[in-house]
Parts: C-alpha cells; structure tokens; sequence
C-alpha cells in the first residue's frame, strides 16, 4: 500500500504544512511520512511512539470509558477521534481513520495556520487512507 499519494496531497492542501504521516498505533510504527527537512529517524520513531500514548494515555482512555457507560451502545467505535495540540511554534492535528481505528493521520503546521482548513485536510486524508489500506 502507498500512502504518499495521500499524504502528498494532504500535505499540499494543509496551509503552512510542514510533515505528514500515518502511525499505526498498535505498534507505534510510522508507516508513511513526508517532510519538508530531512528529520532524523530517532524524531520520527518518537511522533510514532508518542502519537501511540497519546490515544491510549490513562487520562483519555478513562475519558472514553465514563462517556461508554453514559452512553450505553452508542459509541461502537474509539471515542476519541481527532486531538489537536499547539506549542510554542507549531499546531499539531492528530486523526484516527474513520474504519481503520488505529492508523492516525498526523500533521505538523506552523502555529499560524487556519485551525479549520487543517482540521478538515486531516479528516480528507484520513478517509482517503482508510480506503487504501
């Protein structure tokens, strides 16, 4: 499967784009990524691995288990389904696929790019992959 279509186009139609990739969280494994600089391996074992904790840190999976039992039957899928964090000079967005639970797209942009034109390339490209794989 060749994910750098998608994330070629995802990373074109981001505003301000800086890197793209797929991390599939059961292993913590980038399995596609583009960048603008050459990042060294280590950073990118880290999105992975991070991107992996973040989902499954104790604080959103206890999150997701209150909103299971309020909501009996109604949530059949991970509650939580896109975190997007800014720091000090970027604005992350991290996208679970749609089917494919644990594939998350992640983008990296600059802190100034449009938070919605972001959120909304990411979801584009996550239901792209889904389809891929």
């Amino acid at each position: 499967m060749d994910l750098q279509p998608a994330l070629t186009t995802l990373k074109k139609d981001a505003p301000k784009c800086i890197a793209a990739g797929v991390v599939d969280t059961t292993t913590g494994a980038m399995m596609s990524v583009l960048c603008d600089e050459d990042l060294p391996q280590d950073i990118l074992d880290t999105l992975g691995s991070s991107t992996q904790d973040l989902l499954a840190s104790t604080g959103i999976t206890a999150f997701q288990r209150a909103f299971e039992r309020g909501y009996r039957n109604y949530y059949q899928h991970e509650y939580c389904r896109e975190i997007v964090m800014v720091s000090a000079d970027r604005l992350l967005v991290f996208q679970r696929c749609p089917r494919l639970e644990q594939l998350v797209v992640v983008i990296i942009c600059h802190k100034d790019a449009d938070l919605d034109v972001v959120r909304t390339k990411a979801r584009e490209a996550a239901e792209t992959i889904d389809t891929l794989v």
